[in-house]
């Protein structure tokens, strides 16, 4: 539930995660500017980057602490998220459209997994870029994994279908 951008203090931040069962505590990332680190859950509140920076989760808000100067930044504004369900076959398929903050429409891309993992949340390393352009995208799980229906180990045929099947829902949305 805390995946996201977060932004002040003049700095924009990511917390994202990998939650694949193979890697077995789920992967945590923090990411900000060109830089990605792996955050450490010390309790259920509290993660350590990396870089020694602690980063305190609180609802909406992540609290930063660095060399002993805290800094708190919250959920960003520059991009509007919410879930997605769509079918691929009778494979029901889960996800998230984020779109650039303001009215659409909006051109809008599907973003694909590789061979590896296949929850959603990871792919959000990807697809600042495109946000910052303008683009809408979906993520989503692949068959299998997190909340998508299916095998866990969908085919490249498979994969097509369900990337045209996320075009489909992304041309059915008004931005």
């Amino acid at each position: 539930a805390m995946c996201g951008w977060y932004d002040g203090a003049g700095r924009k931040v990511l917390l994202t995660q990998f939650p694949e069962p193979y890697w077995g505590e789920p992967l945590l990332l923090v990411g900000e500017g060109d830089q990605v680190m792996r955050a450490y859950p010390l309790d259920d509140e509290r993660l350590l980057a990396e870089d020694g920076t602690l980063i305190e989760l609180d609802g909406g808000r992540l609290h930063l602490t660095t060399d002993g100067a805290r800094v708190t930044v919250t959920r960003s504004e520059r991009y509007r998220e919410r879930p997605a369900v769509f079918a691929d076959g009778e494979r029901q398929l889960a996800g998230t459209v984020i779109a650039p903050a303001g009215l659409g429409p909006h051109p809008a891309a599907v973003v694909l997994h590789g061979a590896a993992g296949g929850q959603r949340d990871f792919c959000r390393l990807f697809i600042e870029p495109l946000l910052e352009a303008g683009v809408a995208v979906l993520i989503y799980d692949k068959a299998g994994h997190g909340l998508s229906g299916g095998s866990g180990d969908p085919t490249i045929f498979e994969q097509g279908s369900a990337a045209e099947a996320g075009m489909g829902l992304l041309a059915s949305l008004p931005e």
